[in-house]
């Protein structure tokens, strides 16, 4: 197979007379028509896509990678699934149970600012 282009020589005399014409005034195209003939060719109009309603965004974005006893992780699981919560809720009323449980004020004003939606949501 010859991986070589054919070369577009530029000297070659094009010959005009051989193209043909096109008025501008010449017969309009009936879109409705066109549209017809496309669909049944298997053609479809390519309109914009409407975009389908997103999903709320979730509050939880922060990761926290801990290392814990397998035995706990399995507790943990319990404990939600008995409460029928996400691991990430259980944890934060953990956390809360435990700021509760030692009273420290500060600290449960700033628990209920960062989950002021999420946990009434839940609750």
């Amino acid at each position: 197979m010859n991986n070589k282009r054919a070369s577009f020589n530029l000297d070659e005399a094009i010959d005009i007379g051989l193209v043909e014409k096109v008025s501008r005034n010449s017969e309009l195209v009936n879109y409705k028509d066109l549209e017809k003939v496309a669909s049944e060719s298997g053609f479809v109009k390519r309109l914009p896509q409407k975009r389908k309603n997103r999903r709320k965004r979730s509050p939880y974005t922060e990761q926290l990678g801990i290392k814990i006893r397998p035995l706990i992780k399995e507790i943990f699981q319990e404990i939600g699934e008995k409460l029928s919560i996400y691991d990430h809720t259980t944890f934060e009323l953990a956390i809360f149970a435990l700021i509760e449980k030692e009273n420290d004020q500060e600290l449960i004003k700033k628990y209920k600012i960062a989950t002021l939606k999420t946990i009434s949501d839940i609750l």
